[in-house]
């Protein structure tokens, strides 16, 4: 790396010196263009150091002699530029406008530059510097005082370098430093450093540092106390953004790794928080505004300023911020709200290839342990905790409350409280997801503190509870289930009635027509669900429906519309390997289905988010929420898988084939193919070759790159851009032959 000397432009001040010059002893090292000069007392400095300095251009060139006999030696301290001021008996070198840089072969790097800053030389193998009127700079930070209280103090070793920080300090990216000194910087590039002992920073681009805390220390926009040396990391990324600065600008996420910690943080902060050595007992308090509320005692955890940057870290997008996972949490006073989404923390193994290659796996493995305490008197009163990792056998989330008995426990398949306490005592409603692993899905538990009832899956259990089970009730016979429940395929659900909308189609004779059978999940409200039924089948005045487009809409008659409102706020969810998420869980809605017995096939309409997807000649499961407007559209698409069998006529590359491939008759086929069957005409072959309209199967990779669609755009490909409202020509043929044959 290029060594850089940070000179001033002082040298009109050094050269209106020579009054000084002409005291005994002064001597002048200057450049050979004489643009530079220091003035330095060459006995004094030997006295000091114990070896006399070299005039290098301009520059001093300073050394120490150290120990004595066989022990003696001299280390390379560095370089002086300026008027440096000494007296004879002292120990002290003082330099005006000037600076100073470790030699190269310090690993610390150290530059002092400034109006004025002291070095104390008592002891020569470890130099101290004053830097209070000057500005100390290293590893890409220059540290400056923010006030007049403020102290900078350095030591520097032959080995190493450590910074106090006494008051009010900042810490610049060398990049804007220019810009502090004329005021010109914006203050969110101001990074506050107060109050943190034996400083030792880390070569790396972001803000890292090893210190003890003196007292209640500040860093970034956090304040944290410890009795042990701590690692303190201020993270920036454009992620992290959410106020009106703009896309440009970086947002903030200070975190603390310790053992022992109290961090305090406001609420609308990125504070994240990492337990550094889980071999021995750990505590890491947080306390948002004036609560105290968590303590980490194993694991890593994340609070975050803004929702939606909790719902990217809670759906696992959190690698792009590039930070340490762990819990993901999010703190809304004005909603009463903690959320908590349970990750474990990512171990980075590395494994080699026959070949030597050295690959790095990240997976998530180390579980972590958190307790949630609420004051006697809290703010928060509601609680949503999201699924655990499926495979997370370990992981605790523990709630307790100041003057209640006992602690309530939430684990990934279980919920359970100490003897002697009740939920409601801790002034908080929750949300839980239950895994259940025999049947690998998802059940909401949910209690509400208002009527202090709690509901699984939907159904009232009590208002009082020890323990709940996670996993969903196995029946033979509708007495295995309870009142509201009915055994269906050896599940129990919940009792729901089956409705023919026939407002929505008047359809025909069940007999040789198909039954569409459409659930409910996460609606609160039956007309709300009546009301989606309707715009999936007919659009909803802007964007298509499954009946407005033919095939369809020209074999109308052929189609009964069914509903079943499910009547939860949740249907169970299950995790897929392929999406990434959690979606409805499939043998539930199979189960839930049977309501309807005339049912062909099954469209959940779902308030969960996830990208909707459909098997092939089965059901579809549609993200009411994450489709937005065009979730009617997206209805027609998934249908097409559904009923028709159609392939996906988009390919995304994902380097693998994945189960979300899909090609093959009618609509992605090879060149020979397309101009033999399939219902393509050579006119529709030849201009799918001319017009080079390739790459289709969905989630394909490079597998099916070079197979033809049969036209730019259509239904199956992008239902939400231009031509994307209609099925093309070969598609139709091929559904409307299903329809014709359809229980014929």
């Amino acid at each position: 790396m290029k060594l850089k000397i940070f000179i001033y432009a002082c040298a009109i001040v050094i050269l209106t010196a020579y009054a000084a010059a002409q005291e005994a002893g002064i001597s002048e090292c200057a450049s050979s263009d004489g643009m530079r000069m220091t003035l330095y007392n060459p006995a004094h400095l030997e006295a000091i150091l114990g070896a006399a300095p070299a005039c290098e251009n301009g520059i001093l060139h300073i050394k120490a002699a150290t120990g004595e006999g066989r022990r003696a030696r001299e280390w390379n301290i560095g370089y002086l530029y300026g008027d440096v001021e000494t007296q004879e008996g002292s120990k002290n070198i003082v330099v005006n406008s000037g600076s100073f840089m470790s030699a190269p072969e310090n690993k610390a790097m150290v530059n002092v530059t400034g109006g004025q800053f002291a070095i104390n030389a008592e002891n020569r193998e470890n130099l101290v510097f004053d830097a209070s009127k000057a500005a100390y700079f290293q590893h890409y930070y220059f540290f400056v005082c923010k006030e007049d209280e403020c102290r900078i103090s350095a030591s520097l070793t032959p080995s190493s370098a450590y910074l106090n920080m006494t008051g009010e300090g900042l810490a610049i990216f060398n990049l804007g430093y220019e810009q502090y000194k004329t005021g010109e910087l914006n203050e969110r590039f101001l990074n506050r450093v107060s109050n943190l002992n034996n400083i030792y920073l880390a070569n790396v681009t972001y803000l890292e540092m090893q210190a003890f805390t003196k007292g209640r220390s500040g860093f970034g926009d956090i304040e944290v106390y410890s009795d042990e040396n701590i690692k303190l990391r201020r993270y920036y990324h454009r992620q992290l953004n959410h106020s009106e600065e703009g896309v440009g600008y970086q947002g903030y996420m200070d975190v603390v790794f310790a053992n022992n910690a109290d961090v305090f943080g406001d609420e609308g902060l990125n504070i994240g928080m990492a337990v550094e050595n889980e071999r021995e007992p750990a505590s890491l308090k947080l306390s948002v505004g004036s609560e105290g509320i968590i303590d980490l005692s194993k694991g890593a955890m994340m609070a975050f300023s803004d929702n939606s940057l909790y719902e990217a870290c809670a759906v696992g997008q959190e690698e792009d911020l590039k930070l340490d996972s762990g819990v993901c949490s999010f703190f809304s006073k004005s909603e009463g709200l903690i959320r908590l989404k349970p990750w474990r923390t990512k171990i980075t193994t590395t494994v080699q290839t026959p070949e030597g290659e050295t690959i790095h796996e990240r997976t998530r493995g180390k579980p972590f342990s958190l307790a949630l305490t609420y004051p006697a008197s809290s703010a928060y009163n509601n609680l949503y905790i999201k699924e655990f990792e499926a495979n997370d056998v370990e992981s605790r989330i523990a709630v307790k409350k100041e003057g209640a008995r006992g602690s309530m426990i939430f684990s990934r398949d279980d919920v359970a409280m100490q003897e002697g306490a009740n939920w409601y005592d801790f002034g908080t409603g929750f949300k839980s997801l239950i895994y259940d692993a025999g049947g690998k899905f998802y059940s909401l538990f949910e209690c509400m503190l208002d009527t202090r009832e709690c509901y699984f899956d939907g159904t009232l259990v009590s208002g009082e509870f020890r323990r709940m089970s996670g996993s969903l009730e196995r029946c033979r016979e509708n007495s295995d289930c309870g009142e509201g429940r009915e055994c269906m395929q050896k599940l129990c659900v919940r009792q729901a009635g089956c409705q023919q909308l026939t407002d929505v189609n008047a359809g025909g004779d069940s007999a040789s027509a198909v039954d569409i059978v459409f659930i409910s999940d996460r609606y609160m409200k039956e007309s709300d669900f009546v009301r989606d039924v309707g715009y999936a089948v007919n659009g909803d005045g802007a964007h298509i429906g499954i009946l407005t487009v033919d095939p369809f809409n020209n074999s109308r008659s052929k189609f009964n519309i069914w509903a079943i409102y499910s009547g939860e706020t949740m249907v169970p969810m299950e995790f897929s390997d392929w999406l990434g998420g959690n979606v409805p869980a499939g043998r539930y809605i199979n189960s839930l289905g049977m309501n309807c017995p005339a049912g062909d096939r099954i469209i959940t309409l779902s308030g969960l988010g996830f990208r909707s997807f459909a098997n092939f000649g089965g059901n579809a499961y549609i993200s009411r929420s994450n489709d937005g407007e065009w979730f009617t559209a997206i209805t027609v698409h998934e249908f097409g898988h559904s009923f028709g069998s159609l392939n996906d006529e988009y390919n995304q590359s994902k380097g693998k084939e994945l189960s979300g491939c899909n090609a093959g008759p009618p609509n992605c086929v090879t060149a020979s193919a397309a101009a033999s069957t399939y219902g393509w005409s050579d006119e529709n072959a030849a201009e799918a070759v001319s017009n080079n309209w390739r790459g289709c199967g969905g989630d394909c990779g490079n597998w099916y790159v070079n197979n033809l669609r049969p036209s730019f755009n259509s239904i199956m490909r992008y239902p939400y851009e231009a031509g994307g409202d209609v099925f093309n020509t070969p598609s139709k043929a091929w559904v409307q032959r299903i329809i014709e044959n359809y229980n014929s």
